[in-house]
């Protein structure tokens, strides 16, 4: 057998994660056909209705979050993010956005008015001089391509697949007690700048929670309002930087502008000074200034460093004193506590909103009774006696110190057990805090002779700057340092278990098929070890960070060879 240089038939290990979202357009019909056949007909009427219709992220959005609202005794997870992900790749809504979108800017552009600065040579363009019209034609298509190419540079950051991602998550019915909470009607009501802080522990279900704020926000947003958003993710190294973050929250803003002259010039100009703190907060001002009110929802701002929070907080402050009078900038930031005293520093006005054991209560009963049922229907959960069904329900129930990654691995845990007795001995010993619980799935690998391939994948997915998706993590967990050549026998076979053969602590995620830690307090256990078991798996991020140098640099010299 002839030998090959060694090289990834998977692509890059660096490769960008977008282009794992380009589904096959007819699997994404087939899905799509399936979903309707599973709607009634008053929800398929509202789906065509809006595909005969304007329908921009929000108006999908929107529409999603009113069709999950329909049933408010729907069990289970939210259809919301399938159906939104559907409308958004599928080719047909693309093209009405497309054509919609491009028919409001020719619009705008072929007003006849007197146009300012940077608009078209500031000349009027006749409707009936053919001549001039296919000037006028070319002229605005080289300004919309102009407009497209600017917003590409202040910020292509995919900022919706965190969204989908935590929508997906949610059970219908959950994360709905914080709306007629007095602290959120105050700050959604307020007349001036502000702040709601929402704070929790570890697994407490903020990232949901802020979810399905966004959603409630734009399927309540005016016209006069503009909403943005933005995850920030411990294991995407982009997502903590302040400017980044910025930028992305501008571009969502002007994302609902039409190629609109005073905007085009103001985005140009920033670009001239290299996209400069002063400069893209005159652009998100300037831009403000034209609704009423700008709401900015932030989740995981804790996950960043201290010097980027300070910026961005800084940003945010400004923005509000330069609209003050003309607008109002209502911003959500969703974090742990440990970062209250630099929020409260902000010269925005702060309240503050926790989700306590009490808040949370009903709906961790709720979410945990659901996914036991689910385990059942499923199979994946094995109990003949009905009792010892129902004690596992209260058991759960009540809960590990009030978070939701609590109950997920316990069920995880459960469903390892082969019979009753398992199942209620397991019972007796469950942990009620997460290091007890990292501990007992970490013990399960030992058992189940899995130590090696999880602890590289937990060491690959601890140190790399991007996610790496499942084929990517099968090609990099198959080279050795000094190895050749491309040895395809070395691939692991089934990499699709990989969550099973980690006991859950890692997930693949259904929007992009990229592999994560469940939660990042599992990467920072890894780690800061405590306990013997957990100290086997011990990540030391600068030894490995250089062990991954040496296989990328390895790769990369064998491909220019």
């Amino acid at each position: 057998m002839s030998e090959r240089r060694l090289q990834s038939p998977a692509g890059p290990l660096t490769r960008s994660s977008k282009s794992y979202a380009e589904d096959d357009k007819a699997a994404l019909s087939e899905a799509l056909a399936a979903f309707q056949a599973a709607l009634t007909d008053a929800e398929r009427t509202r789906l065509q209705q809006t595909k005969t219709s304007f329908c921009d992220a929000d108006a999908v959005i929107k529409f999603t979050h009113d069709l999950d609202g329909l049933d408010p005794a729907r069990r289970g997870k939210s259809i919301a993010t399938k159906l939104y992900s559907f409308l958004q790749t599928i080719q047909q809504f693309y093209q009405v956005t497309d054509t919609y979108v491009k028919q409001s800017r020719l619009k705008s552009a072929v007003r006849p008015r007197n146009l300012d600065e940077g608009s078209l040579d500031g000349r009027y363009i006749p409707r009936n001089n053919s001549k001039t019209s296919v000037q006028g034609k070319k002229l605005r298509q080289n300004l919309e391509q102009n407009w497209e190419s600017l917003l590409i540079k202040l910020s292509s950051y995919d900022h919706a697949a965190a969204f989908r991602k935590a929508r997906l998550r949610r059970h219908n019915g959950t994360a709905e007690w914080v709306f007629p909470t007095q602290q959120f009607q105050n700050w959604f009501h307020s007349d001036k700048s502000s702040i709601l802080h929402l704070t929790g522990k570890i697994g407490s279900g903020k990232t949901v929670l802020t979810a399905n704020v966004i959603d409630h926000l734009i399927a309540e947003r005016k016209s006069c309002q503009l909403v943005s958003f933005f995850f920030v993710a411990f294991d995407d190294a982009a997502s903590l930087s302040a400017e980044h973050i910025i930028r992305c929250l501008i571009r969502q803003a002007l994302d609902h502008s039409s190629v609109n002259d005073k905007f085009i010039h103001g985005l140009r100009k920033a670009e001239s000074r290299f996209f400069s703190n002063d400069a893209l907060l005159g652009l998100w001002a300037e831009k403000v200034k034209s609704v009423d009110e700008l709401f900015v929802v932030l989740d995981g701002l804790d996950e960043c460093s201290e010097s980027e929070r300070e910026l961005l907080l800084g940003c945010l402050a400004k923005l509000g004193d330069a609209v003050s009078g003309e607008s109002r900038v209502k911003v959500l930031l969703s974090s742990r506590e440990t970062i209250v005293d630099e929020v409260d520093r902000s010269d925005l006005s702060v309240s503050r909103l926790g989700l306590s054991t009490a808040n949370i209560q009903s709906d961790l009963s709720k979410y945990a009774e659901e996914i036991l049922m689910q385990r059942v229907s499923t199979k994946k959960l094995k109990i003949d006696n009905e009792h010892l069904l129902q004690e596992v329900i209260r058991q759960v129930q009540r809960g590990g110190e009030g978070m939701f990654l609590w109950v997920f691995l316990t069920v995880e845990d459960l469903c390892t057990r082969k019979s009753d007795i398992e199942i209620r001995n397991a019972l007796q010993t469950i942990p009620r805090n997460l290091s007890g619980t990292f501990d007992r799935a970490l013990a399960r690998i030992v058992a189940n002779g899995h130590e090696k391939v999880a602890h590289d994948t937990f060491r690959w997915a601890a140190v790399v700057r991007r996610p790496l998706a499942t084929d990517q993590l099968r090609e990099a967990l198959a080279i050795e340092i000094g190895q050749m050549y491309y040895r395809p026998e070395r691939l692991i076979n089934g990499i699709d278990q990989i969550t099973a053969w980690c006991e859950n602590l890692v997930q693949i995620e259904e929007t992009d098929n990229t592999v994560h830690f469940s939660h990042h307090s599992i990467r920072k256990y890894l780690l800061d070890p405590t306990s013997e078991v957990s100290r086997s798996f011990h990540i030391n991020l600068q030894d490995w960070d250089h062990h991954v140098g040496e296989i990328l640099s390895a790769q990369t010299g064998k491909h220019d060879s």
